[in-house]
């Protein structure tokens, strides 16, 4: 069974999570995904802008590795 790493990415100015996801890559890895498509991204385009804008990125944080797919849902839901 595939392990999934669940992710956040908070506002390094007030660390609050605003997006929480899932891979099967090291989370870094995601990240950069984001990061370099950030502005095609609905829900992340313009908070990457606004943050790039000031020269700051994400928090990226590891809330847990499992190996069900849908644990994503419970930390969208907890945070």
């Amino acid at each position: 069974m595939a392990t999934y790493r669940i992710y956040s990415l908070s506002d390094p100015r007030d660390g609050l999570v605003r997006y929480v996801g899932r891979t099967r890559n090291p989370i870094e890895v995601r990240f950069k995904q984001h990061w370099e498509r950030g502005g095609k991204h609905q829900t992340l385009g313009p908070w990457f802008a606004e943050l790039q804008s000031i020269g700051m990125q994400p928090i990226v944080g590891l809330l847990q590795e499992h190996n069900h797919p849908y644990a994503e849902w419970y930390w969208a839901n907890e945070l």
